[in-house]
């Protein structure tokens, strides 16, 4: 799932929420997971989730300035545990913000990406 985000100004803030779901067959779930968010080009978050993570959340704010991004993103799930970070982005024209989810192992497991918001704030 992409979102874009264009017409970005410096002093604007973006703000990203989001959730994913593991979800499995009767007999349980057999597989762990990767999940990347991605803005524009720069990969701001990329976990592994356990077998026994049902559920993933998180956000993700960037400010917006003359040279790119600064993005604080933090992410949390049913055991894995909180991660914050602080990270910088190039200047980029049109962002793209990415949500991609995969499962370890193929298998009847299901790694579905909930809910997202994507808010922008313009400068004032």
């Amino acid at each position: 799932m992409r979102c874009a985000v264009s017409q970005l100004q410096a002093g604007d803030r973006i703000e990203v929420l989001f959730s994913f779901t593991h979800a499995g067959a009767v007999a349980g779930l057999t597989s762990t997971f990767n999940l990347q968010i991605n803005w524009g080009a720069t990969t701001i978050l990329a976990r592994q989730g356990n077998i026994q993570d049902l559920a993933v959340a998180g956000s993700a704010e960037a400010a917006i300035t003359g040279t790119g991004a600064q993005v604080g993103v933090q992410s949390w799930g049913t055991i894995l545990p909180f991660l914050p970070a602080i990270l910088n982005s190039p200047l980029q024209g049109g962002v793209r913000i990415g949500f991609s989810a995969s499962l370890s192992n193929p298998g009847s497991d299901l790694i579905n990406l909930t809910n997202y918001t994507v808010l922008r704030y313009p400068a004032n």
